[in-house]
């Protein structure tokens, strides 16, 4: 994919990327980054995965600081992470390790929609 976008692309272009690649995401993210193309992106929209699948919730805070990385890029990042979702179902994947969210941990707080008066769900 870097290649693909280095070839076919040039900074200044609009380059708008929609990214659902089912828990592969934070691989292919790092290697773009570190193959110097991920800044080539005008939009990103990625569904994020590490909510969902216990194996990937160590990369929760990742979903959180990817637009402050990009910002410099300028790029615009809308991440799709199913933290708030009102839906029961939420609930199962939730970390056992974050225990009843009574102290709101930081990867939520400052997100909109994180529940009324911007505490945890």
């Amino acid at each position: 994919l870097a290649r693909i976008i280095r070839e076919h692309t040039a900074p200044g272009d609009v380059v708008v990327m929609r990214m659902d690649v089912e828990g592969a995401e934070y691989e292919l993210l790092r290697h773009l980054m570190a193959q110097g193309v991920l800044c080539r992106l005008s939009r990103l929209y990625l569904e994020a995965h590490s909510m969902t699948h216990p194996s990937l919730h160590r990369f929760r805070t990742f979903d959180v600081l990817l637009p402050w990385l990009l910002e410099p890029c300028g790029t615009e990042v809308y991440v799709d992470s199913s933290y708030h979702n009102s839906g029961p179902e939420i609930r199962t994947y939730w970390p056992q390790s974050d225990g009843a969210c009574r102290l709101c941990p930081l990867l939520y707080a400052p997100l909109p929609g994180a529940g009324k008066d911007g505490r945890c769900p």
